[in-house]
């Protein structure tokens, strides 16, 4: 498995996810994307799995573009580089299982904050493709770990 080894090159990647932290709950807080989205006037929770996404496929026509990058592939964006950080920085999250159980929690954690701020819905969709984007982001670093073998027997 790869970890960072030296101090230097581990406070370089735990700074780099500390800004990718930051970044993603400024997205979800305080940006001008906060304007478009909206505060809800009542506290909105969808516990249907794939509910709202059926209804992205459903009435793909009566939904903006926007709508769909932002609440579909931008669920699954924002969580990728989650799941690429998590194993490089911490040897015994290095699983898919791990990584998967913590960009859920953490998910479940922003949609929670999301219901008590009326920022936003509370919807077990986004926690589904937050996951993904874990999952996928996982997948990612097993890639360029694989890469990385390859290089080294070469």
């Amino acid at each position: 498995m790869v970890h960072v080894k030296t101090p230097f090159s581990r406070a370089i990647v735990f700074a780099l996810f500390l800004s990718y932290l930051s970044f993603l709950l400024y997205l979800l807080y305080f940006s001008e994307y906060r304007s478009y989205v909206g505060s809800l006037e009542e506290r909105s929770v969808n516990l249907l799995p794939l509910n709202t996404i059926s209804d992205y496929i459903v009435t793909f026509e009566r939904f903006h573009f926007r709508i769909l990058t932002d609440n579909f592939f931008g669920n699954i964006i924002a969580f990728m580089p989650f799941g690429f950080l998590v194993p490089i920085l911490w040897t015994k999250l290095q699983k898919l299982r791990s990584v998967a159980l913590l960009s859920a929690f953490f998910s479940l954690t922003i949609e929670v904050v999301q219901y008590i701020t009326k920022l936003g819905a509370c919807d077990i969709d986004d926690i589904i493709l937050n996951t993904a984007g874990g999952i996928v982001g996982y997948l990612g670093y097993k890639f360029i770990l694989g890469l990385n073998q390859i290089v080294k027997t070469v």
